[in-house]
């Protein structure tokens, strides 16, 4: 059975009605007591984070990245940090290595067209002997 309470915009409330009620657990007066009581512990539950204080792990290259996870792991199985936090931890981790790999990359493609400029150079000048003279290759 649907609820009975009507709002203020005179439609009615869509929750199922609780048994032995017309109302749904929102609404029904007789539930009132518990329903404040169930918010006011609601608010006092700790929240997802971080409950001590974490040894700073530098990640200045990527192979920083797999010691830091572990670390989280056992952070998280010691009851340290919440899964949450460590979820977002290895979210970033995720992305920090990305980065890494892409600044590597660039790394390598600026060697390498810097090689290929220099061999594209020779390739251009042409040989000559102690003469001075061009010579055929």
């Amino acid at each position: 059975m649907q609820c009975a309470y009507i709002k203020q915009d005179g439609s009615q409330c869509w929750a199922y009605a609780m048994s032995g009620s017309e109302y749904c657990w929102f609404h029904a007066p007789e539930v009132d007591y518990d329903r404040h009581s169930a918010s006011q512990r609601g608010g006092q539950v700790k929240r997802a984070g971080i409950y001590a204080e974490l040894t700073p792990i530098p990640l200045k290259q990527i192979d920083d990245v797999p010691e830091f996870l572990m670390d989280t792991i056992r952070q998280v199985r010691g009851g340290f940090i919440s899964g949450k936090i460590a979820v977002t931890m290895g979210y970033l981790c995720g992305k920090l290595m990305r980065s890494f790999e892409s600044a590597e990359l660039h790394v390598a493609v600026k060697r390498i067209e810097k090689e290929l400029r220099k061999i594209q150079k020779e390739i251009a000048t042409p040989k000559r002997n102690k003469k001075g003279q061009v010579q055929d290759v």
